[in-house]
């Protein structure tokens, strides 16, 4: 890491301490933050972040225009990673177990090759749309623990230069310096934006992020500075990038996917699943499966060993 980088860093982490110590109350993950948006952004140009996915929903008012809920990464040509909570509601009923239900899976679309929050069905040439065949996940998840879904979707995507999948980190590290976060953003609790957003957010290594939230096991998760930029109502989901050297973070050969967002805990910083501690899959958890369609996935499209 450079010495420029390094320093602005370094006054991140202290501003960040400081704004820390004069919130009260205690820690807390907030269901209502679990689909926020990135803020603090700027426009993403076509092509840029070709692993993108734009999960998006028929409009309940217009059934011709659809609206993007959540995002996700491309990780394969069937498969996308993003977060459990997108499709599995959680809600605890008074002196009842935690309960949780599927959400359906009618009339939502994996669409890759787009920059637009809201659009018409394949309105762009360059656009792919692609049902949902299923979506994997751990059955002994529990926001944010484990929320961490695998997308498999009906037929394959075709790889060119607005769509192309994204590595994913093999090597379990403590990430400091700068990452890059993406999503279909929102400027404000009322004004959203009608475009992919991007924005770079300071890593908290590992030991500093348990400082901050010292009630939670931090080791699957990745935590992030909310000064200047952070997630916002409708980027769960979507892809943490790192790149060695910030310069790299152009180029798409040199990303690397570390995490996928989640939530926020209260007002302290961000968080992302640590996806090198799921690299061989979920080793010991079982996985439960909703399903679009009523054709089968193949033994194959299960998330069973490895990501892909």
């Amino acid at each position: 890491m450079s010495t420029s980088l390094r320093i602005i860093t370094t006054l991140t982490l202290v501003l960040n301490l400081l704004f820390q110590s004069s919130t009260c109350g205690d820690l807390r993950y907030l269901s209502v933050n679990a689909t926020r948006r990135v803020r603090g952004g700027i426009p993403v140009n076509l092509g840029e972040l070709p692993y993108q996915i734009a999960f998006k929903a028929r409009h309940d008012k217009d059934p011709k225009r659809f609206y993007t809920f959540c995002g996700g990464a491309i990780i394969g040509k069937i498969k996308i990673l993003s977060a459990v909570h997108c499709f599995v509601g959680e809600t605890t009923r008074f002196c009842q177990r935690h309960h949780k239900y599927v959400r359906s899976l009618q009339d939502k679309y994996a669409v890759a090759g787009t920059i637009k929050n809201v659009v018409y069905f394949e309105e762009e040439e360059y656009e792919q749309w692609r049902a949902i065949r299923s979506v994997t996940y751990p059955k002994n998840y529990k926001f944010p623990d484990n929320d961490l879904a695998v997308v498999i979707v009906t037929d394959p995507f075709k790889f060119n230069d607005f769509v192309k999948p994204i590595k994913i980190d093999e090597i379990h590290r403590d990430y400091d310096g700068i990452s890059l976060v993406s999503g279909y953003g929102e400027i404000s609790n009322t004004i959203g934006s009608d475009r992919l957003l991007k924005a770079n957010l300071v890593l908290f290594p590992y030991d500093y992020c348990s400082k901050l939230n010292p009630r939670k096991e931090m080791a699957k998760l990745i935590c992030t500075s909310l000064i200047g930029a952070d997630i916002g109502r409708g980027d769960s989901g979507g892809p943490l990038i790192y790149a060695q050297h910030v310069s790299d973070m152009r180029k798409n050969d040199r990303r690397i996917l570390i995490g996928i967002a989640s939530g926020t805990i209260g007002d302290r910083n961000s968080v992302f699943i640590r996806l090198s501690s799921y690299q061989g899959g979920l080793v010991g958890v079982k996985n439960a499966v909703c399903r679009g369609l009523v054709r089968k996935p193949d033994h194959a499209d299960r998330w069973n060993t490895r990501y892909r």
